[in-house]
């Protein structure tokens, strides 16, 4: 299940976003169990101009061990920033 709550301030967009995961089997047999996890993601953009923006994105800010398939190593915490050019 995955969620997310918004609101835009002036040139300010902000989002948080969370999602959580329930036991599953890894196996076609149903015999490798893997636990549940939650991530909490943060998002905002700053509309420089009508056509630009300047973007940074937090994933897993709680930097919570998890994995989608056993052994299969998951990125922690990290962190993006950018700049996009939309032309309208």
């Amino acid at each position: 299940m995955s969620s997310y709550i918004s609101r835009t301030l002036g040139n300010w967009d902000l989002r948080g976003e969370w999602q959580l995961v329930g036991n599953r089997y890894d196996d076609p047999a149903n015999t490798n169990l893997l636990g549940g996890y939650g991530l909490v993601n943060l998002y905002a953009d700053y509309r420089l101009q009508r056509d630009w923006t300047l973007f940074a994105r937090a994933n897993n800010i709680f930097d919570k061990y998890y994995e989608t398939i056993d052994n299969y190593a998951t990125a922690g915490a990290n962190v993006f920033v950018g700049v996009r050019y939309a032309p309208k």
